[in-house]
């Protein structure tokens, strides 16, 4: 920390990017009505640098349970809730750009 408040102090500014990365590049499930379905995917970066994010889904049935993260590898949490269908299996596919 010391290091970085010199170089601050002499206008040294680092402005490297983060390479962000996903452990998938999509998720693809078959959900039964009315059934619960959990699981993760990790978001880390490729050159180590720290991260901040917001996850966030525009699907109802769709819920993050760990919706921000710091740091240079996290794990995001989901649950799928198909309530709303009434036979069937519902089928979607998350993209991460």
């Amino acid at each position: 920390m010391k290091e970085l408040i010199g170089k601050l102090s002499r206008g040294i500014l680092d402005y490297s990017i983060p390479v962000i990365e996903t452990s998938v590049n999509a998720i693809e499930l078959s959900v039964e009505a009315g059934r619960k379905i959990t699981g993760s995917f990790d978001v880390f970066t490729g050159n180590g640098f720290e991260m901040k994010g917001i996850v966030y889904s525009t699907h109802d049935g769709i819920v993050i349970t760990d919706d921000q993260f710091i740091g240079d590898r996290c794990t995001i949490r989901y649950e799928v809730l198909i309530s709303s269908v009434t036979a069937g299996k519902f089928f979607f596919r998350l993209r991460f750009m």
